[in-house]
């Protein structure tokens, strides 16, 4: 794999599933906005939105901050404003009910919307099958960010971004990363690009 110096400053950002691991969970609200890669509008992050969990499930971390329900991240109040302090560009929170498989409501979360969507991986070095017709690589296990790429995109809109390659990877400056871990943050893991591998989720 060709490494860059964007391959030293950038994280991935996941769910730590040695607190909390995916939830199985339906939306019981149209999540179709969540799925484009444009700004969602006041009316439609004004609709209250909810999951419920699919099937019993042992354990809830109540003071968890980040969060994957099937494919749609979640933050906590924290979370929230923690990306709002930090003027993280790209990303919308809106409120989110969480019930449980015994109808029991788990307050102060949101889902979050990554629009900000970025064609960051180098075509030439990485382990994946074949980009899609979409341009979206399947089973991506290792991958090099295309330098030429994040240089054309201003420094403040790409601190947090998804991969339009990959829609369920986040990726972070290391600035982002060292604010969140003196936040203490609870169920966030980083992986440093060059040192990540395989789909975490």
């Amino acid at each position: 794999m060709k490494e860059d110096l964007f391959d030293r400053e950038y994280y991935v950002m996941n769910i730590d599933r040695n607190v909390n691991p995916p939830l199985l969970a339906w939306g019981k609200a149209n999540l179709s906005p969540f799925l484009r890669p444009v700004r969602m509008t006041a009316t439609q992050t004004s609709k209250p939105l909810s999951v419920a969990f699919i099937e019993p499930y042992p354990v809830f971390c109540r003071d968890v901050d980040f969060i994957l329900f099937g494919g749609l991240y979640a933050g906590s109040e924290r979370m929230k404003k923690f990306f709002e302090k930090m003027a993280v560009y790209g990303v919308q929170f809106v409120p989110l009910s969480v019930v449980n498989d015994r109808h029991e409501e788990h307050p102060g979360y949101f889902a979050m919307h990554f629009w900000n969507r970025i064609a960051a991986v180098d075509k030439s070095s990485f382990g994946a099958d074949e980009p899609n017709a979409f341009d979206h690589c399947m089973h991506l296990r290792k991958f090099s960010l295309n330098a030429e790429a994040l240089r054309n995109v201003p420094k403040k809109q790409r601190r947090v971004f998804m991969l339009r390659e990959n829609s369920l990877l986040i990726l972070v400056h290391e600035e982002i990363r060292e604010v969140a871990d003196s936040l203490g943050l609870l169920g966030v893991s980083f992986s440093r690009v060059d040192e990540w591998e395989g789909m975490q989720n």
